[in-house]
């Protein structure tokens, strides 16, 4: 998941950005970036929750926790303002996730 999301950062961050930033003053662009985000959210529930009982505690808290880490803010922040490579922001999501999700 997290390279895939790496991916879909570089590709298409813009366009999410532009998407939530124009939502702000336009309802349906709003209701199309709740819309995705809902749809990102419904498939960590399912990868998460497919996974073996008990590699998580709560199934919610860590889709929450997967979707404050990597989202297009963070991915932003540490490429533009960090000068991070995106193969190093792909590392450290999932270096995190490990150490935030597994027991």
């Amino acid at each position: 998941m997290v390279a895939f999301d790496r991916r879909f950062m570089e590709r298409g961050g813009d366009v999410i950005a532009t998407l939530r930033d124009a939502g702000r003053v336009e309802p349906d662009l709003a209701a199309a970036h709740r819309q995705g985000r809902s749809r990102a959210m419904d498939l960590r529930r399912r990868v998460i929750g497919a996974w073996p009982a008990g590699t998580v505690r709560d199934v919610e808290e860590a889709c929450a926790t997967y979707a404050g880490l990597c989202n297009i803010d963070t991915y932003r922040s540490l490429i533009e303002e960090q000068g991070w490579s995106p193969d190093r922001v792909e590392r450290w999501w999932r270096e995190s996730l490990v150490r935030l999700l597994l027991p």
